[in-house]
């Protein structure tokens, strides 16, 4: 989330305007609206934040306005610190703080998760009844509060059905609201519930990506079974159905953005009909992507074998350097270090003999970050290894300077070959997509997941992402400019 973003959600959540934090910072209101908008870049070290978080913290009263604080940053709270408090809103503001489904999916795996009701957007003549109406995009944000609550407070665990190809402003505009969805949605997974969903992906490609992205780390947990209907719809008629087998289920049908009728029912023979409708439905689809886990990843080798295979124009963003562009001194040095099995080793050699004979005629494009320099470099690369755990470059300065000057060769060398530096996307994904053929996600962390994708509409979606956020402004030779300037500084810390 962007500054402006985490501004703004502040600022909705205390009802502050802009002339009065701008007046409380000693700054001028149309400044504030600019930062707001994201018209005006922020300093990260300007003086003025620590008042703004100051002032924000000080109209966090209400306990709804604290519950929702607490979704926000994904962090407990004790209030009667403030200090603290101000100390945890300065550091969410200036962005020091993973947010949102992606933070709240690590305190899943570490097992530190904490959950936190709101009820802000459920009225109070609804929370104990067991079916209800509710009218528009405000109506439906309350029924699937109210779903996912159910499920949360029932002790069975259940399999949650999603299906929806309705606009989904209901549940992005409001940024607090897509807050409190992630965490209820990671709580529900927590208690051991599983999710089959399916997909539409006739959205356009922006909304296909927005809403991927917002369920990668939900997939990444393995409770997730994503599927999507491959015929084309008139898209007239839309439909929203939500199932908690046994418990709870929304039922929502519109056309175009007419004011939608909400239903929410917990009878169970209104929730056996529904699930037999989905059940139907989903003998139609297809899997949307494969999961791989523990123990699976032997399979998921020669899946990724045979997808490297393919000879279509390449798109990569690896956690630091793909293993592609080892220098084969350095694969033969991690081997005698023993870092590597010999199984894993020739596997490297080839992979990396087959790909720099592809440059020659497929064009491929890599995203790479740079570590952070430190003694004893630890490097995330690509490849899961014959144990299931995910190779680690373990460089001296040396080899990462060995490293970084045969990926300069290799662009010198061949026209095809295209690599940009990347200083601020750290999270913990690699991304690797061919055109026409599909796309592969590994979670470069404990425990690993990978996930495989075939599907045309994705892959297209995925490549724009691509090119949108990473690519836009890429200028080769500028690129092999900055590499040679990061090399050089390399080597006079070296040489210290």
């Amino acid at each position: 989330m962007e500054f402006s973003k985490r501004l703004d959600a502040l600022m909705s959540l205390t009802k502050v305007t802009n002339s009065s934090l701008a007046r409380y910072c000693s700054l001028d209101a149309s400044f504030i609206s600019r930062l707001r908008r994201g018209k005006r870049n922020v300093v990260p070290d300007a003086p003025y934040l620590r008042n703004m978080s100051k002032y924000l913290s000080k109209n966090i009263k209400t306990e709804i306005q604290k519950e929702t604080l607490i979704s926000l940053i994904n962090k407990p709270l004790d209030f009667l610190d403030f200090k603290k408090v101000n100390q945890e809103v300065l550091s969410w503001l200036i962005g020091k703080k993973k947010t949102s489904i992606v933070a709240a999916i690590k305190g899943y795996e570490k097992g530190n998760f904490s959950f936190v009701s709101n009820d802000n957007y459920i009225q109070d003549d609804i929370i104990n009844v067991s079916s209800f109406i509710a009218f528009g995009d405000q109506g439906k944000r309350e029924v699937v509060i109210k779903f996912l609550k159910e499920v949360i407070s029932s002790s069975k665990k259940t399999t949650l059905y999603l299906y929806s190809d309705e606009n989904m402003d209901w549940l992005t505009e409001d940024r607090m609201y897509l807050n409190i969805w992630s965490t209820l949605l990671v709580k529900v997974i927590q208690k051991g519930n599983k999710i089959v969903i399916i997909h539409t992906i006739e959205r356009a490609f922006d909304e296909i990506i927005n809403a991927i992205m917002q369920w990668v780390p939900m997939y990444l947990t393995g409770a997730i079974e994503p599927y999507y209907y491959p015929k084309r719809r008139d898209g007239l008629l839309k439909r929203t159905l939500f199932i908690a087998k046994d418990i709870a289920v929304v039922n929502a049908n519109s056309i175009n953005k007419n004011k939608t009728a909400n239903l929410f029912f917990t009878e169970e023979d209104i929730i056996r009909s529904f699930e037999e409708e989905f059940l139907n439905l989903l003998k139609q689809c297809k899997p949307l992507m494969r999961i791989y886990k523990n123990g699976e990843f032997d399979e998921f080798r020669n899946i990724f074998n045979e997808f490297e295979s393919e000879d279509n124009l390449t798109y990569l963003k690896s956690m630091n350097f793909s293993s592609l562009t080892i220098p084969k001194r350095l694969i033969n040095k991690l081997r005698k270090k023993g870092e590597i099995s010999k199984k894993d080793e020739i596997f490297l050699l080839n992979r990396k003999n087959k790909f720099e004979s592809n440059l020659a005629k497929i064009q491929y494009f890599e995203v790479m970050t740079m570590p952070d320099i430190c003694n004893g470099l630890v490097l995330s690369s690509d490849i899961i290894k014959v144990d299931g755990k995910l190779l680690k470059l373990k460089y001296n300065l040396d080899d990462l300077i060995v490293h970084l000057n045969h990926i300069v060769d290799l662009m010198e060398k061949y026209r095809n070959f295209n690599v940009s530096i990347n200083k601020q996307d750290k999270t913990p994904f690699i991304l690797y997509v061919k055109e026409g053929i599909g796309l592969i996600v590994i979670k470069a962390e404990e425990p690993i997941i990978a996930f495989a994708v075939n599907e045309s509409n994705l892959t297209a979606a995925f490549i724009d992402y691509f090119h949108k956020n990473y690519l836009n402004l890429y200028n080769k030779k500028r690129s092999i400019k900055n590499i040679k300037c990061v090399l050089k500084d390399l080597e006079k810390l070296n040489n210290n």
